[in-house]
């Protein structure tokens, strides 16, 4: 150890997960390199290390205070993984772990649900950000008090959230009961949602199309009037979105507060 920090190597090949995993640990860690093993055994004949990380999501302790160690790199993980203002999960993270039950959970199905708040400009330009950052944290409260443990809340940026479901059976009383809880105030501020739903099925589970298929309904809902939540349907296909760049539409022109 040192200068009081624990040496820990990072193996990994990729320069974007190493790049990742180094903002992770730079705060509470020494870090080495190596692109293989063979590079991280030539360092480790030079100068012993306290943790090797062999990939983001496995680690090997070599040397001392293995429990230490093991649970500041867990918190450390987590932390990445959240939103800092809501602590709900943050787009990135949350990608990776729809993404794997969309492929290991193949008798299930899956709704994405994307919402924002209409209006919400209005907040922040009325009684500043302060204010519209608490709008963002009532609404995650929300979110953790009414999903199931196995339901994922997600912050993807700004006003706009992602919820991921797992059902069984008929999903529209689950999405009008959320949609229905999320309406109201937060102090002297109405809160409205537009909500845009599309379901696996027809063999589609594949993240890419089943966002994009929800920001399309998205866009539907705010084109409607706002105020409501409305399901994919193949109509949809040529509509502009809310979240997503569209070919050939000018950033700024396509979307609705």
């Amino acid at each position: 150890m040192t200068g009081g920090k624990p040496r820990v190597l990072i193996v990994e090949k990729s320069n974007e997960k190493r790049t990742t995993l180094k903002n992770i640990l730079r705060n509470g860690f020494q870090i080495l390199e190596a692109k293989d093993e063979r590079e991280a055994a030539e360092l480790l004949k030079k100068s012993g290390v306290d943790l090797c990380v062999m990939r983001p999501d496995r680690y090997l302790v070599l040397t001392g205070q293995t429990a230490i160690y093991s649970a500041q790199l867990k918190r450390l993980e987590k932390q990445a993984s959240l939103d800092p203002l809501t602590g709900l999960l943050n787009h990135a993270a949350a990608r990776k772990r729809i993404e794997e039950r969309l492929h290991y959970k193949e008798e299930s199905e899956f709704a994405f649900i994307i919402f924002d708040l209409d209006y919400f400009k209005l907040a922040n330009d009325t009684y500043g950000h302060k204010f519209g950052d608490d709008v963002l944290i009532y609404i995650a409260k929300i979110l953790h008090s009414v999903l199931r443990k196995e339901d994922l809340a997600v912050r993807i940026g700004g006003d706009e959230f992602l919820i991921i479901l797992e059902y069984h059976e008929d999903i529209e009383p689950v999405v009008e009961r959320i949609f229905q809880i999320l309406k109201g105030n937060y102090e002297h501020f109405p809160i409205s949602i537009s909500m845009g739903i599309s379901i696996t099925g027809n063999s589609i589970r594949e993240y890419d199309i089943l966002f994009k298929r929800a920001d399309k309904a998205l866009y539907a809902a705010k084109r409607g009037g706002r105020g409501r939540y409305v399901f994919y349907d193949d109509m949809m296909d040529n509509m502009f979105s809310v979240l997503s760049p569209i070919e050939g539409v000018k950033e700024g022109k396509r979307g609705l507060a």
